[in-house]
Formats: structure tokens, C-alpha cells, sequence
């Protein structure tokens, strides 16, 4: 009998225990809902004075062409496409839109993907069993340049050293996708805020790309998060559900 209260019990903690995690993840999602519909009205009033700063830029240059002014024009130009950038990440994370989800070979995917980055970047997946994923491909392109991109970054200056991409299999119908660099690592400290909204340690980054990227691994019904590489360095893994239907 008190084995049989104890394994109630337990049952009962873990019970009470997902249910939080749940209440959480709903009134986490509440919050970007309604950040979403906020985000979509600001990105529209402010996409429309772009347009027209835009617009006006252009007609300078043509202005002043062979003038030392034109430098200047063409920096504003610049910030004004940036700023139109940002807004449009920013609206693209709190959407909450799973997109349009379609399944993908990762088999076929990422030796494609990596591809465009030549040398850089080195795949390799496991085996020849066709391995399945449900996401959007836009989102899921959009994950992976990311997160090389960060790899690259870290490494700069170190050309000859590739970013590595594998493919593993792994229990509970799970499949994971590795980003691997070389570079100096993730202090345990900033561990969970390199993920927050806005919060980067680069002087020119937006604090948008792992964000963003978290946010389209978990409509996609899996997790993002990273490990201290073995011999330096750090492992990004993108956690999503495996496919087993045709």
C-alpha cells in the first residue's frame, strides 16, 4: 500500500508540475499574442514614414551626385533599410504564425543548405534512413543561417576553421541538428539571456536572430538551446519532433 501512495504520489508532483508548465507556456503565449497584434499595427505606422524617407533619400542622391554630400545620403539610406529590417524581424517574432509547415528530408535539406556557404560549413548526417521533420522551410532557413552566421562571427578571423552541421537521431521520436563553432564560448552566466529579446553581446546586432529563432523551433513543437563544445567552443541544437508519416 505505500508503495502504491508513494507512486500516486509522485504521479500527482509530476501532474501538478506540467500543469505549470503549461499555464506558463499559455500565458507566455497570451503575451506574444497581444504583443503580436500591437506589433503588426506599429510596424505598418512606422513601415509608412520609411517609405517616404525612403523615397526622399533617393531623389537627394540624384541631387547631389559628384558632391561630398552624397556620402552622407547614402549612410541614411542605409539606416533607413536597417530600421525597415528590424521592424520587420520584430513583427515576424511576435506573430506567433507557425507559417506554412510542409515536411522536410534533412537528409536532402541540409547538405543543400549548407551549400551556400562553401567551405565554411561542413555537414554531415547519420546514415541513409530518410529523417523527417514538419516546419516551415522559410522558418527553418531562417533558424540555421542564424545560428551560422552567430558561428562565424565568433570565429572570425579563422577562415580555415568550418562550421559543423550533424544530423543525430535520438530517443522519444526526437531529431536534433547541431551547429558546432570553434569559437570562445557562451559564459554560463548568459546562458538563457543570449535568447531574450533584444540582448546581444555584438556592437552592431540587433539582439533579434536567437530569439526569433527560439520562438520558430517551438511552433514547430521542439526547443532551442546550446552546449560548451568539447575542446572549446559552442553547440547550438535545434530540437524538433521526428516525422515517421509518408
Amino acid at each position: 500500500i505505500s508503495l502504491a501512495l508513494f507512486g500516486a504520489f509522485a504521479l500527482l508532483l509530476r501532474l501538478a508540475r506540467n500543469l505549470d508548465q503549461f499555464r506558463l507556456r499559455e500565458a507566455r503565449n497570451r503575451e506574444l499574442l497581444a504583443l503580436g497584434e500591437a506589433a503588426r499595427t506599429l510596424s505598418h505606422e512606422i513601415k509608412n514614414p520609411l517609405g517616404v524617407l525612403k523615397i526622399q533619400t533617393a531623389l537627394l542622391q540624384k541631387r547631389l551626385t559628384g558632391t561630398e554630400l552624397l556620402t552622407n545620403v547614402r549612410i541614411m539610406e542605409e539606416e533607413i533599410d536597417r530600421l525597415g529590417v528590424l521592424t520587420d524581424r520584430l513583427r515576424q517574432f511576435l506573430s506567433g504564425s507557425e507559417g506554412n509547415p510542409e515536411i522536410i528530408n534533412l537528409h536532402e535539406f541540409l547538405p543543400d543548405f549548407s551549400l551556400r556557404y562553401d567551405s565554411r560549413v561542413r555537414c554531415t548526417a547519420m546514415g541513409n534512413t530518410p529523417v523527417q521533420v514538419r516546419i516551415d522551410k522559410t522558418h527553418l532557413n531562417q533558424v540555421l543561417d542564424n545560428l551560422i552566421q552567430n558561428a562565424l562571427e565568433s570565429m572570425a578571423g579563422r577562415d580555415a576553421v568550418p562550421v559543423d552541421i550533424e544530423l543525430r537521431l535520438v530517443h522519444a521520436g526526437k531529431v536534433h541538428i547541431l551547429v558546432s563553432d570553434r569559437g570562445p564560448g557562451i559564459p554560463d552566466s548568459l546562458k538563457e539571456r543570449v535568447y531574450d529579446l533584444f540582448f546581444t553581446t555584438k556592437t552592431t546586432g540587433s539582439g533579434l536572430g536567437l530569439s526569433i529563432s527560439r520562438r520558430y523551433v517551438e511552433l514547430a513543437g521542439g526547443r532551442l538551446y546550446h552546449e560548451h563544445r568539447e575542446g572549446g567552443g559552442t553547440t547550438f541544437i535545434v530540437e524538433l519532433p521526428r516525422h515517421m508519416g509518408g
